[in-house]
């Protein structure tokens, strides 16, 4: 992504936008029975708001890592890939596709060489010629010869796990920075794991969710 604050902005212009469908549909005269306009902001309002407000998080936490990485705040390291370095990994870029078994979702092609390409790698977040991408501390990095992959695991209650791959090419003066980050990130996630209140404030998070949307729905009801 190239600004996560504007998709930031639109999902809480969404969470607006769903309260705001609650709030008519509950101050309209009322419709009957059957499929109307305010059967439809109610429902669609209710049913829209706790995905709209869990993406409006989730965006506002990556705009936030944004606007530290535009800082160089947490810095880890940063370099920049010649035009040369760049056109030759974007040709072998198929080929470690199938090698590393992942599409690479660093956009390549997007990306303009024409006075290099800027790299800037901070402790949760990457920016690979302005293509920005955050992590969390379960990411695995590999380095190969020329290149470094994050691979980020992203699990899914209903079973259709992923793996986001983001690969892109490496100066040798940057691999020491890189596999002291992944030892950092690993040690933390398994702190992180170690720690019994992690379960727990994940729990409470998808609680207050919901107590939002039903907090919401009760007000505007009432």
């Amino acid at each position: 992504m190239r600004n996560p604050r504007r998709s930031r902005n639109l999902a809480w212009l969404t969470v607006v936008a769903s309260v705001a469908a609650i709030w008519i549909a509950f101050r309209m005269p009322d419709a009957g029975q059957g499929f109307t306009v305010q059967s439809v902001l109610g429902i669609g309002g209710i049913c829209v708001l706790p995905f709209a407000f869990v993406l409006a998080i989730m965006r506002t936490a990556e705009a936030r890592r944004y606007v530290s990485l535009a800082r160089g705040k947490g810095l880890v390291a940063r370099w920049t890939v010649s035009p040369t370095e760049w056109i030759a990994f974007v040709a072998g870029n198929a080929a470690l596709d199938a090698e590393r078994g992942g599409a690479n979702l660093i956009d390549l092609h997007g990306t303009s060489a024409t006075n290099g390409v800027d790299v800037v790698v901070t402790r949760d977040a990457i920016s690979v010629g302005g293509d920005f991408h955050p992590f969390e501390r379960n990411v695995a990095i590999t380095i190969g010869p020329d290149w470094v992959e994050l691979d980020q695991f992203v699990s899914d209650p209903n079973g259709s796990d992923a793996n986001l791959h983001y690969r892109f090419p490496m100066v040798p003066e940057a691999a020491p920075a890189m596999e002291r980050l992944a030892y950092d990130n690993a040690a933390a996630y398994q702190a992180a794991l170690a720690n019994p209140w992690t379960k727990v404030w994940v729990v409470l998070g998808l609680v207050g969710v919901l107590l939002f949307a039903v907090v919401v729905t009760l007000i505007f009801a009432a």
